[in-house]
């Protein structure tokens, strides 16, 4: 897919998650229009004053110079300080939404996504791949918006100075438009060993600190020191390849289009032009001015493109968990009663069997007991009951209906089940009695 269809479909994604934000982003993109244009007032007011004033000797018109500058600024000013602060403002408001989003996307997912999903690809994506939203709508939305209308207002104004001295610039402006994004290509690949090497880390962690005890006892801090240093220098190593590609494309490049293309090749060719007499000194100025605006846009919608493309994979897996697919499973309206009918059940935890050939009948209403040694499955057995875990063959029916096709926020509203092992979350005991029923009055 090309980055600017790629584009459209990640903002696509985005604003539908911010609903009611979108009013704000849009006024936010009307001050950054706003702001951008003003800059373009600027050149302008510096061709008058050479060309009349210091060239022409019209100095009755310095006072309206003077006025129509400070006028300028001030506008200028002010709308750099209204887009700072409300862009600031409209931007985190819209990242509360979308992250809250996200958290609640991995929550709705199923038990089975959980058991199967380790829980450092969930940190790394709500933590380390949703750092683009941070600065989402500033540089991929309204600035990129904002940066293509600048581009074709500076381009139009270029040209009607002079064609030719524009066409000439923008070639080699082109020229590092493509150059950045071949650089792009192989920071993503960077990024996404960084990534990879963070999540191992995290399982490394995560593993390393809850078995504390083996490994002080078989004397395994030495291994582990080395292995925490393994980890350390791949991720100095890849970080080092992104900070070489990252000064290539936001120090070398930019510079280049600046020194080359606006204070050599512009003023080179513009004074030869100004010498056979098609140009004046104030058209020169005001042409650089216009193309170091075109060039600034460029710059941009370069480094933005590049970014995208460097960022991709971490992008699609933030757009994943932003995407709801509607549920499969079937209402509890479908349910028809509450028998419960298991037939020649079986489960097994690493090849070692648990639970064999087990079949039950319980009608509505029943109560019964289930009764036998340490170990011999009565967890297990509740938990397939609860649809906590899945039988490896046959299934478990509730009101002639697969248990697994009873949707599952349904489902646990109807099923009581104490857990042998029970938690309570990081926050007080009355906090935790009322999640089961905030309406509650402790």
């Amino acid at each position: 897919m090309k980055m600017s269809g790629y584009r459209k479909e990640v903002n696509t994604k985005v604003f539908a998650v911010c609903g009611d934000e979108r009013k704000f982003i849009m006024g936010y993109l009307f001050i950054g229009m706003l702001l951008a244009l003003s800059g373009y007032l600027f050149p302008f007011v510096y061709q008058i004053f050479i060309d009349e004033i210091l060239v022409g000797g019209k100095i009755f018109y310095l006072k309206n110079i003077i006025v129509f500058f400070i006028l300028a600024f001030f506008s200028k000013a002010a709308l750099g300080y209204m887009n700072t602060c409300y862009g600031a403002w409209c931007n985190k408001r819209s990242l509360l939404k979308i992250k809250n989003s996200m958290f609640s996307n991995i929550l709705k997912n199923s038990v089975d996504w959980f058991s199967q999903t380790k829980a450092s690809d969930i940190i790394v994506t709500l933590e380390n791949d949703s750092v683009f939203l941070n600065d989402y709508l500033e540089k991929y939305f309204v600035n990129y918006n904002v940066n293509r209308i600048s581009l074709i207002a500076g381009l139009a104004l270029c040209c009607a100075v002079d064609p030719m001295l524009t066409i000439i610039a923008a070639l080699f402006s082109l020229l590092s438009f493509l150059i950045d994004g071949k650089i792009a290509e192989k920071e993503k690949v960077i990024l996404n060993e960084i990534r990879g090497n963070n999540e191992r880390q995290i399982n490394w962690f995560r593993e390393t600190l809850s078995n504390w005890k083996e490994v002080k006892a078989l004397c395994m801090e030495g291994e582990k020191e080395k292995q925490y240093m393994s980890f350390l220098r791949n991720h100095i190593y890849w970080d080092s390849k992104r900070i070489y590609r990252f000064a290539a494309r936001y120090l070398v490049i930019p510079l280049i289009k600046q020194k080359v293309i606006c204070s050599i090749l512009v003023y080179f060719i513009g004074g030869i032009f100004v010498i056979q007499g098609s140009m004046t000194i104030g058209e020169i100025v005001s042409f650089s001015s216009f193309f170091s605006l075109v060039t600034g846009a460029m710059d941009f919608l370069s480094s933005g493109r590049a970014d995208l493309l460097a960022r991709q994979t971490m992008i699609d897996r933030v757009l994943r968990t932003l995407q709801t697919e509607k549920s499969k499973e079937l209402s509890t309206d479908s349910v028809r009663g509450y028998n419960i009918e298991i037939s020649s059940l079986s489960f097994s935890y690493d090849n070692k069997m648990i639970l064999d050939d087990v079949s039950l009948s319980v009608q509505e209403g029943d109560r019964i007991e289930i009764s036998g040694k340490s170990g011999c499955g009565k967890s297990t057995f509740v938990k397939l009951l609860a649809g906590l875990m899945k039988p490896q063959s046959r299934t478990i029916l509730i009101g002639n209906q697969p248990i697994r096709n009873i949707d599952e926020g349904e489902r646990y509203k109807r099923i009581c089940y104490v857990a042998q092992d029970s938690c309570l979350f990081h926050m007080s005991v009355r906090e935790n009695l009322l999640l089961a029923k905030s309406n509650l009055n402790p």
